[in-house]
């Protein structure tokens, strides 16, 4: 007997606007079967034995995201596993960063970054980007010691971000003299991270790897 995983997923923009077509989507499992999400965003991957699944989302100019430990059991030949969730797939960041620098408050000891961002931002046109940071000159998405969980958006290309706490240093593999290495990288609006289980890390698949900004330093205190 068998099953499938059934589900919805919506398709957005960069900067979060809800598209009426989502049609197109490959949802796959890791031995191959896969369905083609309807323009309503509804899918179901069928003919699945008894095991846990990993669901890759791909769809050209979009970012490949990953669901994973989805159990699927069949009963009387229809068992059915639901993805409650739906899916907001975003593309792949057009957001380029520049002119990062790392400042230290000299009243409260935190942390300020600023940077522009490009193309110009606006009300309805929203950017925003991530930070990496390693103790490590070469700092990059793929190679870094700490990312923090959020990310900053804007309306504006001028982005100024305060009160970074010194404790998140200190948390994550830094100690006190340590020169902090930072680059920052185009985000969307909505992001589609994941924490990848078996490599144990976090994917961010959503971000401009092409066009990162200049690696700002700062020693930490």
């Amino acid at each position: 007997t068998y099953g499938q995983i059934a589900g919805q997923l919506k398709l957005v923009d960069e900067f979060g606007v809800q598209l009426t077509d989502h049609f197109g989507v490959k949802i796959s499992e890791q031995n191959g079967r896969y369905d083609i999400s309807d323009a309503s965003g509804n899918y179901q991957v069928n003919n699945l034995t008894e095991a846990t699944y990993t669901l890759t989302y791909e769809n050209s100019g979009y970012a490949v995201f990953k669901k994973f430990g989805l159990e699927v059991v069949p009963a009387n030949g229809n068992g059915t596993t639901i993805v409650t969730d739906t899916v907001k797939l975003a593309p792949v960041s057009t957001t380029v960063p520049s002119g990062l620098t790392m400042l230290l408050d000299p009243v409260d000891s935190t942390f300020t970054f600023n940077c522009n961002l490009s193309p110009l931002p606006g009300s309805n046109y929203p950017r925003a980007f991530r930070l990496f940071f390693s103790k490590s000159a070469t700092v990059t998405a793929s190679d870094y010691l700490f990312a923090p969980g959020t990310y900053w958006t804007s309306t504006t290309s001028l982005v100024t971000v305060t009160g970074f706490e010194r404790a998140q240093f200190y948390n994550n593999g830094f100690t006190s003299g340590d020169t902090i290495y930072a680059i920052a990288y185009g985000e969307t609006i909505v992001s589609n991270s994941y924490l990848d289980p078996v490599a144990g890390e976090m994917v961010f698949p959503n971000i401009n790897t092409a066009s990162p900004s200049n690696v700002a330093m700062i020693v930490l205190p």
